[in-house]
């Protein structure tokens, strides 16, 4: 392999050019490794909404599962959010409105008292449109 520093070059000038270079590397490792956490908290936040869905509709919204499942995926978004780069004005509107439509699918549903109700299951759709917009829109790793 040809080296990128002329071995000509004084001695100093290959270490200035040698230490630049790790510190490169270094730098994209670091990013590597951050933005895997990224990636880590994302799926652990997208598999505790699936969770969530499921207890909530299996269990009933104002059952213990649903109230731990939902209490999950607030931690988990809060990983995510200090896991991941800051969003742009964007996406912190995509999740706000996720987030919206989340805590109004839970307050209706307890209200309604039962999964089945119809207002209940429109509301769950709502939020699985929403969820699906950040997701595509807003979480690329």
């Amino acid at each position: 392999m040809k080296s990128v520093i002329p071995f000509r070059a004084p001695r100093l000038t290959r270490s200035v050019v040698a230490s630049a270079a790790l510190s490169v590397l270094l730098l994209c490792s670091g990013a590597a490794a951050a933005n895997a956490a990224c990636v880590y908290a994302g799926q652990d936040w997208m598999d505790a909404f699936q969770e969530k869905d499921v207890a909530c509709s299996n269990q009933g919204p104002n059952s213990a599962s649903c109230d731990a499942r939902e209490a999950e995926q607030a931690a988990a978004m809060q990983a995510m959010n200090s896991s991941c780069p800051p969003l742009d004005d964007y996406c912190t509107v995509v999740r706000d409105q996720y987030e919206e439509a989340a805590a109004t699918r839970s307050f209706e549903c307890r209200q309604a008292g039962t999964a089945l109700d119809p207002q209940c299951q429109a509301l769950r759709q709502a939020e699985f449109q929403q969820f699906k917009r950040f997701v595509r829109e807003c979480m690329v790793f």
